[in-house]
């Protein structure tokens, strides 16, 4: 860990955006040293970068340019492999059947003559979103608990840092209810409001995502002050890091394969996600002949042009979801259909919802993602004979069924 630290540096929710890596190692790796380098979760998933290297680009970065991460609920499983863990700190999730803390709860560092501790936490609506297999055996601990327990008993500590990957609003929280936090690094929220926003004794604050920017904060004899800024786009890669934007841009040309003319209604614009996942059910009810349920965020916004790129595919579709066909075991019932329909349709939890057909009732087997499938329906679900990823690039090149 570095001894000469005068300064906090955070990133938060990244979401594999690479094409924006330079700017981001130029100014981490300038910051080495003197710097403490943090990111408060969800550097995994949200572009094809992400599909092509199975997270392996991402991890190069983390463990390259980081000094403590924190994870997000997206690429949960690769914070618990060996090079990940080792620099990941989270304070309020455990084993569950031995309550055995999955990760190191909090590290100290000496800033300014202080000592100071960085934990993280995870709020229960991003725990909730990790895929079930993923969080299979672990258990999430209310944050604020955790938290106050710990500043309680180490009396040491001058002050405490959180990387947090649970929201704005729940921050501002947070930071209410265990007032001794000087600075909580907020994450997954995809909030406009960067803050630093002063609660009592605590700073909130949010550096802008998908690696345009960054948080800073440090103590001053007054307490503790923060801002943000944006990376650089101008300053060149350093040379350590050269064999990487070698393999980035390797990445980035399998990406750039042209895969056909996009229809006139996506075409030269960002679709609608609401509506491009309305159409990508109706078409896979057309296709298989089955009841299809699918959610919004099975898709991510991301503007087209005049040519499909298999960067813009998987860049829509970044999750490398699966097409199952799922039992609704339990939900024959209209009224117990209606009321599993309107609950899981809260954007909170699965939704918004979509259906093709409209649905009156639950049919014995649905055609879904299985995401959803693992995560909200009864267990038993098998794989569909037909990829969603192939379905939504025929919609949006208008192909014909087949």
């Amino acid at each position: 860990m570095p001894s000469r630290l005068h300064t906090i540096i955070a990133t938060t929710d990244i979401h594999s955006r690479l094409d924006r890596a330079d700017g981001l190692i130029a100014e981490l790796q300038s910051r080495a040293g003197h710097g403490l380098r943090v990111d408060a979760g969800d550097f995994f998933e949200g572009t094809g970068y992400y599909q092509e290297g199975a997270g392996a680009l991402e991890r190069r970065l983390l463990t390259g340019l980081y000094d403590i991460i924190a994870p997000g609920n997206h690429g949960w499983q690769h914070y618990l492999q060996p090079d990940l863990h080792a620099i990941t700190v989270n304070a309020n999730t455990t084993t569950l059947d031995t309550d055995e803390p999955l990760f190191r709860p909090f590290r100290t560092v000496r800033l300014h003559g202080r000592r100071v501790a960085v934990t993280g936490v995870i709020g229960e609506e991003a725990f909730d979103a990790i895929r079930v297999h993923h969080r299979a055996g672990h258990r999430w601990k209310d944050p604020a608990t955790v938290l106050a327990q710990l500043v309680s008993s180490h009396h040491d500590i001058d002050d405490w840092v959180v990387l947090s990957h649970s929201g704005f609003d729940t921050d501002l929280a947070l930071a209410t209810t265990v007032p001794d936090i000087s600075v909580i690094f907020s994450g997954h929220c995809h909030s406009p409001r960067p803050g630093p926003i002063t609660v009592g004794r605590t700073l909130v604050v949010k550096g802008p995502e998908h690696a345009v920017g960054y948080a800073l904060a440090h103590p001053t004899p007054s307490g503790w002050t923060a801002t943000t800024a944006l990376f650089p786009t101008d300053q060149p890669v350093p040379a350590p890091w050269l064999p990487f934007t070698r393999d980035l841009a390797a990445t980035a040309a399998r990406l750039d394969q042209p895969l056909g003319p996009v229809a006139a209604p996506w075409r030269g614009i960002c679709p609608d996600r609401h509506t491009l996942v309305k159409a990508l059910a109706e078409r896979l009810h057309r296709l298989t002949g089955m009841p299809v349920l699918l959610n919004d965020t099975l898709l991510r916004p991301h503007p087209l042009g005049e040519q499909l790129r298999a960067g813009d595919l998987l860049a829509l579709e970044p999750f490398a979801n699966r097409l199952v066909i799922a039992p609704t075991t339990g939900l024959d019932d209209p009224r117990a259909w209606q009321t599993w329909l309107t609950r899981h349709a809260h954007p909170d939890l699965a939704g918004p919802l979509v259906t093709a057909p409209a649905l009156n009732h639950a049919p014995p087997t649905l055609l879904t993602s299985d995401y959803l499938a693992d995560t909200f329906l009864p267990p038993g679900h098998r794989e569909a004979p037909v990829s969603l990823t192939h379905a939504l690039r025929d919609v949006l090149l208008s192909r014909p069924l087949s």
